[in-house]
Parts: C-alpha cells; structure tokens; sequence
C-alpha cells in the first residue's frame, strides 16, 4: 500500500460528493504495501480507505469487486468497496482507478504462532471453496512465470543469483505439466502477513484481492506458507507448516496428487517471489511512499527448499 500518485483535497472533495457520508477531515497517505496507492481517510463518524489502483487493467476491477461480494455471502470479512449515489463502485480520481471502502479493524502480524497459521490456512481454503465457480478472466500475474522467464532475468544478478534462479527454473520446467491437472481455481496469490488482520490473536480480516486470478490450489497455500511458516536463514518451521496446512484441511482436503506437488510448489511460490522482488528492487517503481521489500529473505528460503535438509524436512508431508 505504497503511494506512487499524489492527490489533493480538491481531488478528494469532488469525489466525496458522489457519496452520502459524513464529511472529510482529512486524509493520510499509507506507507505499507507495494502495489497501489492508498490513503486513511477520516471522519467524525470514523475512518476509510481509498485505494487508487496503479497497474491493474481497469477491466477486471468488477471481477474483484464481485468476487469480493461473493466472499463476503460466504462470511468471509473481506474488504468491500462503497457504492456512490448512483450504485458506481469504480470511481476515477487523479486519473487512476479508484475504490472506496469502509476502514477493517486489526493489525497485522510480525510474530506468529501454530494458532494464526491454523486460521490462516482455514481461511484460504474457505477462499478456494467459495470461488471454486467463478471463472477467471487472467491468470495472477504473482503465478508461475518460469516457462517465459528465463531470457526475462533482471539485469545485474550476481553470479550466486543467476545459478540459484537457473537451477530452480530448470527443475520447475518439467513440473508444468503436472501443476496443470492440479485442482484448481481462484487464488487470492498474496496472501501474505500484511494482508491478515488480526484482533486478540483471532483472524479479523484479508485484505488485498488485487491479485486474484486463475492457478492450481496448493500453489496459493504454498505462497501463504512460504510468508507464514518462515524461520532463521531461510528455514520453514514444521509446526508452523503441519498448523497451516492442518487449519486448510478442516475445510478442504488435500489430493494425493497436491501432496506429491507441495515441496515443489513451496520452491515455486519461493521462486517467483524471489523474482519479483529483484525485478523491483533493480526497476524500482516512483512515488511519494515506497516501501521497498527484501529480494535477500526469498533467496534464503529458495537455497534453504533445494537443500538435502529441507527435503527431510518436508518428507513427513508427503502423503499418499
């Protein structure tokens, strides 16, 4: 939730007025994220958030906007966007996109235990089931780039760089064929600590839909893990992961099949956001707010998933 276009209290007065709601006292730039801008918007009767979207195609934001209500039906807390007079959700301001929305109450973790895994991942697989119908339009662009990738590297990679990202995508290449017949279906495709609020330890809220697209199901629990289940240098905790995955599976089970593919979708979820984090850090966006991320951590968790170690660690999920 970076801040990369600037906006004014013209700007904002004008589109207040599309809405009825208690008038604005000020706004505030919010620092945290990467993807969008967005800003705290306050009054009497408390707070909002205005999201302007930066990179998305504009024509998938009603996607989102349903796929949101829909989430909400399945009692999912979940952002929604605030319709205006005319029943419009998708507002233009300083030339972006824009979406309204009522402030979530929570805090994001820095810390966590076995017990906001198993929330965690009850709450993805709550997400997987409640959109197993919806069609997807795209594909999330926070998937599986690797079959196009490989001439695509950031420039400057040092030489442990390039082998590390050589020798993953060369053992993820011919894994393309299987992830295709994995189950699939929407995946939220970020769904990291920053996007969870919690209130006393309980779940409150997920946030950020933006990345939302098609791909195979244990993927997007491999992204969660590889946030969620982190340790020193690299290492993903076993009772971090055996609590996600447990929290996932009182919703959903998991297929013979997912379980053969999890310690390479833990190295593909790796790979990729390994990626686009060199990728910003070497093309880094501009704006008022930028909070840059650490390219170092996923290359750490990477090295850590092609180790003899983690494949004895992994081996006792490996079910069939």
């Amino acid at each position: 939730m970076s801040v990369y276009t600037p906006i004014t209290a013209a700007d904002l007065g004008r589109l207040w007025q599309r809405y009825d709601l208690p008038p604005l006292s000020c706004f505030t730039p919010i620092a945290d994220g990467i993807e969008n801008s967005n800003f705290l918007l306050t009054t009497a009767a408390g707070p909002y958030v205005l999201t302007l979207i930066e990179r998305l195609d504009a024509a998938y934001l009603p996607d989102i906007v349903a796929i949101l209500g829909r989430l909400k039906r399945a009692g999912l807390v979940v952002p929604q966007p605030l319709a205006d007079r005319q029943g419009e959700t998708v507002q233009q301001l300083a030339g972006k996109p824009a979406l309204l929305f009522s402030h979530l109450e929570g805090a994001s973790l820095t810390s966590v235990t076995a017990a906001h895994c198993y929330q965690v991942g009850e709450a993805l697989a709550q997400i997987h089931l409640a959109l197993a119908t919806v069609p997807s339009r795209r594909d999330t662009f926070l998937g599986l780039p690797w079959q196009v990738a490989l001439p695509q590297l950031p420039v400057g990679l040092t030489p442990v760089q390039r082998q590390l990202l050589t020798k993953e995508m060369a053992q993820q290449q011919p894994l393309a064929i299987a992830y295709a017949v994995l189950p699939q279906g929407i995946l939220h495709g970020d769904l990291f600590r920053d996007n969870a609020l919690f209130i006393h330890d309980n779940l409150a809220a997920l946030l950020d839909f933006y990345t939302v697209g098609s791909g195979a199901w244990i993927y997007d629990l491999a992204v969660a893990a590889n946030d969620w289940c982190g340790g020193e240098a690299g290492v993903l905790l076993p009772h971090l992961l055996e609590a996600l995955l447990a929290g996932y599976q009182t919703v959903r089970r998991l297929t013979a099949d997912e379980w053969l593919a999890w310690h390479g979708q833990l190295r593909a979820a790796a790979l990729r956001f390994y990626l686009a984090r060199l990728t910003q850090a070497q093309s880094p966006r501009q704006g008022v707010l930028v909070a840059p991320r650490n390219a170092s951590h996923f290359a750490a968790r990477l090295a850590w998933l092609q180790s003899e170690a983690a494949w004895q660690a992994l081996a006792r999920f490996v079910h069939s």
